[in-house]
């Protein structure tokens, strides 16, 4: 498939007219992806910066096309001809105690403090006024990554109170002071010249620029727009992007031109301008004289989504995506976290059972990996629901995007959880719901409302667990119950919606609970 049709396929997803247009521009990309299989990150590459554009119907078409190539690409599977343990006990080791293999940045279910993150935890409104972050402007998308995971666990407010500074400061403003004219130059005034140069380069900035005590408040806050507009135009380019990057090169020095020395026709040589009208040529080639295209291999282009594990092919190859994609949870602006969140829900579908695992590790020791990163990913999809604050108000009800397809994402984690972590997210959602244990202000309906959401596609995705757990069974319920009596109609809307997997089982099961409806 050419490149040329490739790319009119990826700008398809942004340009298309209609949805059907888009929808079938994702579906020829996830056929690219099943046609050419070694096309995963290049493909992953051109589709996944969409789900950081402003328009839905954009977000919603890279999310389908993100869907059909992770559906056709293999399942990582490390231990695929090991025996496959009967017990699921983990592996000990010879003084009886298990190695621990998860991270020390991954959060846990066992752990996590909720009336920490309600308290201190930096709200997710709809922008909050932060389309560009300037302290990461220049970084690349390693080192952004990376920082971006650095401060993440002070915007959850598990660090303490979550301070953020301001962009531009009044001492970030500074005015030079009035200079008087420059002197004429006169003929003995080089060395003097040359001397002022080399002490005006030790001065430090500090010394030439002093904020101006005598300007107003009005006259500061118009040089603060103005300090801001200019920042922004500087530092567009900067923008997060998810290009490829190029893979440095030390081996193949840079063509420079190199000086070419031109002979007369007496073979002296001569820095005059040479005739370019003379159709006279004399003597034989000089290759010394002549610069070299330099025909070596191109290049090779690296995806910002692979690590060099993954390359390799010793982990799981959508490591590096779904951290890209995690921090983009908590990203200020509402689309970003929109895209974020249909990103990994369509990833972990097909591909959670893989995520953590690595080719050197045992069966006991992957699947523990595993755990502790669908765990992690827990977390932060309950951190999601209370922190998020966006809403869209449309005719009487309020429609929350983010909460919804945070929900999705947790329906899709919840297959692969064990029970022991199916009961610890019932756990955190309950607390939300109920809010009887937390120590806030006051009540908080965004995150009851994400708490019940989140019960919601657990009832429909675990019934299983629902229906032989009478502890569960009886949580859910009374979640349920106290939604139906919230004096917030969406909350009531969800409760009475997280009732239909189960409508029947509940009849059936705990009848005199009809009472209190």
């Amino acid at each position: 498939m050419s490149a040329t049709r490739l790319d009119r396929l990826v700008v398809l997803l942004d340009t298309g007219s209609t949805q059907l247009i888009r929808n079938t521009a994702a579906q020829q990309l996830a056929d690219v992806q099943k046609n050419h299989p070694d096309e995963l990150f290049n493909l992953l590459t051109r589709v996944v910066p969409f789900l950081r554009s402003s328009s839905w119907d954009t977000r919603t078409a890279a999310a389908k096309a993100l869907g059909g190539i992770v559906e056709h690409a293999p399942k990582f599977d490390p231990n695929e001809e090991d025996v496959k343990n009967e017990n699921g006990d983990v592996k000990k080791e010879e003084n009886g105690f298990s190695t621990p293999l998860a991270s020390e940045d991954q959060l846990q279910l066992a752990t996590l403090d909720v009336e920490a993150i309600l308290t201190n935890g930096k709200e997710l409104l709809g922008s909050a006024g932060r389309q560009y972050d300037f302290k990461l402007a220049g970084m690349d998308p390693a080192q952004r990554l990376a920082h971006q995971k650095k401060t993440l666990t002070n915007r959850l407010g598990l660090g303490g109170e979550y301070m953020e500074d301001e962009l531009v400061t009044e001492t970030d403003i500074a005015v030079r002071p009035n200079l008087p004219p420059p002197a004429m130059p006169t003929a003995d005034s080089s060395m003097s010249r040359a001397n002022s140069v080399s002490e005006s380069a030790v001065v430090s900035p500090s010394d030439q620029q002093t904020p101006s005590e005598a300007m107003s408040k009005r006259q500061l806050n118009m040089l603060k727009r103005r300090r801001k507009e200019e920042l922004k135009r500087d530092n567009k380019k900067f923008k997060y992007d998810l290009t490829s990057m190029r893979r440095e090169s030390t081996t193949v020095p840079t063509p420079a031109d190199s000086d070419t020395i031109i002979k007369d026709e007496n073979g002296e040589t001569n820095a005059s301008v040479p005739d370019y009208f003379s159709l006279e040529r004399k003597g034989g080639d000089d290759d010394a004289k002549v610069v070299s295209e330099f025909k070596g291999a191109p290049i090779v282009e690296k995806s910002a989504f692979q690590t060099e594990v993954e390359e390799t092919g010793n982990g799981w190859p959508f490591e590096r995506l779904c951290e890209f994609l995690t921090v983009d949870l908590f990203d200020p602006a509402w689309e970003i976290r929109h895209g974020a969140a249909m990103g990994l829900r369509e990833i972990v579908r097909v591909h959670g059972a893989g995520a953590g695992r690595l080719l050197t590790k045992t069966k006991s020791e992957n699947d523990r990996l595993n755990q502790a990163w669908l765990d992690d990913l827990a977390c932060r999809i309950c951190c999601v629901f209370m922190l998020d604050r966006f809403a869209d108000y449309v005719s009487d009800n309020a429609i929350a995007p983010i909460r919804e397809t945070a929900g999705q994402t947790l329906g899709a984690l919840l297959q692969y959880l064990p029970s022991s972590s199916v009961h610890a997210v019932n756990r955190i959602l309950y607390r939300l719901v109920m809010q009887k244990d937390l120590k806030v202000n006051k009540r908080i309906w965004h995150a009851c409302h994400g708490g019940m959401i989140g019960m919601r596609y657990l009832v429909a995705v675990r019934n299983d667990l629902l229906l032989q757990d009478n502890l569960l069974m009886d949580g859910v319920l009374e979640c349920v119950i106290k939604g139906l009596g919230d004096n917030d109609d969406d909350v009531r809307a969800v409760s009475a919606a997280t009732l239909i997997p189960v409508a029947k089982e509940f009849v059936n099961m705990r009848h005199s609970a009809l009472n209190h409806l």
